[in-house]
């Protein structure tokens, strides 16, 4: 292998690489997006903390702590909370999923699914807490209800798009694998 290599693979280094970031920043601004539900008032799907989940578990360098604050601090800014809220509940999840990595990997997808239900459950509760000490009332808890029910309905479809970004990171390590 040579140390110098052709524009077309730095190119596709880069694109592998800006891929799964992508995502990700589309996800995040996804996940400030309100949709009108019946009884329940607006409610926000836990897109991004999909994707703080999966790769929490496969690819736990590629979120740092650091980035999950950032992503929870543009999350509150988009979505209008208190600015802390979202950045302390990310940063919790990345250090508690990753510091269970190992037992999540061995996991089928559907545990998996119930570990990330279970999660959005926690994450909502906490963050209902804290929303609720910080403006010192409590607001109702049914959207957060609807928001767990949102992210388990769509985890499936958001998963299978992280999975195919993570296969693609996987570049191959020779000239042969890529011809087979």
């Amino acid at each position: 292998m040579s140390l110098i290599s052709t524009f077309g693979e730095r190119l596709e280094a880069g694109i592998r690489t800006v891929l799964p970031y992508s995502l990700m920043a589309l996800l995040l601004l996804l996940n400030s997006v309100s949709v009108p539900m019946p009884m329940s008032g607006e409610v926000k799907a836990p897109l991004f903390l999909m994707a703080l989940y999966y790769w929490s578990i496969y690819r736990p360098t590629m979120i740092p702590p650091w980035l999950a604050f950032l992503a929870g601090l543009a999350t509150d800014l988009l979505g209008g909370l208190p600015v802390g809220l979202n950045a302390c509940a990310f940063v919790l999840v990345q250090w508690i999923v990753s510091d269970q990595r190992r037992f999540l990997m061995g996991q089928s997808f559907v545990m998996l699914w119930i570990g990330f239900v279970v999660l959005s459950i926690l994450v909502g509760l906490f963050q209902w807490l804290l929303f609720g000490l910080m403006q010192m009332h409590w607001t109702p808890i049914k959207p957060i209800a609807f928001s767990v029910g949102v992210g388990l309905a769509s985890f499936p479809i958001i998963c299978l798009f992280l999975h195919w970004t993570n296969k693609i990171l996987r570049a191959p390590t020779s000239s042969f694998e890529s011809a087979a």
